[in-house]
């Protein structure tokens, strides 16, 4: 993913945005001969990538791959609550602007939850991408995407703080075969181990820089800036 060393993105916060655009108020339009085809169009490629994501999990495709966890038929478990669900299509929008799909609830899977009931959850992008979104036991949401996971880039970075009476929550998403992950936090060295391909430390302040990945093998790998 992209999103390495970002703070997940509050949904709320991204719909106050969206609605606060300042662009023209009047843009400049197609001549009327030009404005159904485009529509028509569109609206066949949206049918066509849920088309082919129905499809695909039919025949078995799995969007999420590297990520075992995320690999099971839809159950109710899978349902994003609502504090998600209701900023969706503006998520979407936002993303699609800047070329990087929309997102496809459909594909949605939930893969664990934290002992502080902070939950997580996959969902796939029309353009080959994922996304990690978090649900927190007080109704919170947060939402980080970019590309699949690969063996250059076996984890993300993200943390949250919704509040100063609630300690930060620094997690990510760990490909299969990541079993840890160990940085400084507080100056000691601290290992924390992966569960259902995401890891995840209450506490840790200010971004993580380094990182470094411990795999199966016994083999270790050390990102900067998540790269």
């Amino acid at each position: 993913m992209t999103t390495q060393n970002a703070s997940a993105i509050s949904l709320d916060e991204l719909a106050n945005t969206l609605k606060s655009y300042a662009g023209p108020a009047h843009p400049r339009r197609l001549p009327v001969r030009h404005r159904r085809r485009p529509w028509r169009i569109a609206w066949a490629a949206a049918a066509l990538v849920l088309a082919f994501v129905g499809a695909a999990y039919a025949a078995g495709f799995n969007p999420f791959p590297g990520i075992a966890a995320a690999n099971h038929p839809a159950t109710s478990t899978d349902t994003l609550p609502a504090s998600l669900t209701a900023h969706i299509a503006e998520f979407s929008s936002g993303m699609e602007r800047y070329g990087h799909g929309r997102l496809l609830p459909d594909t949605a899977r939930f893969i664990t939850q934290l002992p502080s009931g902070m939950r997580f959850y996959t969902i796939a992008t029309s353009a080959g991408g994922l996304c990690l979104a978090t649900v927190r036991s007080s109704g919170g949401s947060g939402l980080e995407c970019g590309g699949s996971l690969s063996k250059s880039r076996p984890i993300t970075i993200a943390s949250e703080r919704p509040n100063r009476a609630t300690p930060p929550v620094s997690y990510g998403l760990a490909m299969d075969g990541v079993t840890a992950v160990s940085f400084k936090a507080h100056g000691h060295q601290t290992t924390v181990p992966v569960k259902d391909n995401v890891w995840a430390y209450e506490g840790q302040n200010g971004a993580l820089r380094s990182v470094t990945v411990h795999w199966r093998n016994g083999s270790m790998q050390t990102l900067i800036d998540g790269r």
